[in-house]
């Protein structure tokens, strides 16, 4: 268990490295810092409303049965919402900027 929490710990550092580098290629440079501030207020607003939710199913049922059907049910809103994203032929060019 400890060398799956890791292994997990391992590929979410990973992701987060990958996810920056997306928001920062399709971004217009002016608009950098606000896109990453509204990252960030979203990832710490929405963090406690997880642990609600894990509350919820919790006291649902008195286990964590109630659990993987609303892990499906989020994921199943995200597939929606990815869905509805614009499609675009070619990805823009990427910008150079130097270093200060």
């Amino acid at each position: 268990l400890l060398l799956l929490a890791a292994a997990a710990i391992f590929v979410g550092t990973g992701l987060t490295t990958a996810e920056n580098l997306l928001l920062a290629r399709y971004t217009p440079g002016h608009r950098r810092g606000l896109i990453f501030g509204l990252k960030f207020i979203l990832a710490f607003g929405v963090a406690p409303l997880a642990v609600e939710l894990v509350a919820f199913g919790y006291g649902f049922d008195g286990g964590f049965g109630m659990l993987p059907w609303m892990l499906g049910g989020v994921g199943t809103i995200a597939v929606l919402a990815a869905l509805t994203l614009p499609r675009t032929g070619e990805a823009p060019a990427p910008v150079q900027v130097a270093a200060e």
